[in-house]
C-alpha cells in the first residue's frame, strides 16, 4: 500500500492512502480522470546509486556492451549516453530507465482515457507538449 501525504496535519489537512502501487492503479484504470504533468529531473539517481549497474572498465567496453545490446539502436543510444563520461552516462541510462519509463506510463495511461497530460524530460526543457489520446509517440519541446 502506497501512502501519499496530501497536506499538513495542523492545518486540517490529511492523507490519502493507495490501494496499490502507482502503476498499478493507472494499469487498471483506477486513477482520478484529472490532468496529468508527469516528470523527473536530471538528478534524481544521484540519491540511489546503488541501483545504477558498475561503471565499465573504459569506453571501449561501454561502447562494445552498447553495440552488442542494441544493435541497430546503438548509434542513437550513444548519442544519448555518450561514452565520454562514463559515470554521468551510467546515471542517466539507469534515471530514464528507472524514473522515465515510469513517467511516461502514466502519462500514457492517462492521456488515453482522453485527459490532458504532459511529460517533462529532464534535458533542456522549458516546455512540454500535451500528450493527445491518439498520438503514437510522445512529442518533445526543448530548446537549446
Amino acid at each position: 500500500m502506497a501512502v501519499i501525504v496530501v497536506g499538513e496535519r495542523e492545518r486540517g489537512h490529511g492523507v490519502d492512502v493507495l490501494p496499490d502501487q502507482l502503476v498499478n492503479v493507472f494499469d487498471r484504470g483506477g486513477q482520478a480522470r484529472v490532468p496529468l504533468l508527469a516528470g523527473f529531473n536530471s538528478g534524481e539517481i544521484r540519491s540511489l546509486t546503488p541501483l545504477a549497474p558498475p561503471v565499465p572498465a573504459s569506453a571501449a567496453v561501454y561502447e562494445s556492451t552498447i553495440r552488442e545490446r542494441y544493435g541497430d539502436l546503438a548509434d542513437a543510444f550513444l548519442k544519448l549516453y555518450p561514452s565520454d563520461n562514463l559515470k554521468e552516462s551510467i546515471f542517466a541510462t539507469t534515471r530514464d530507465a528507472l524514473y522515465g519509463w515510469t513517467a511516461e506510463r502514466l502519462v500514457r495511461k492517462q492521456a488515453a482515457l482522453g485527459v490532458p497530460s504532459g511529460f517533462a524530460w529532464p534535458r533542456r526543457v522549458t516546455m512540454m507538449a500535451p500528450i493527445r489520446p491518439d498520438a503514437t509517440s510522445l512529442d518533445w519541446f526543448t530548446r537549446e
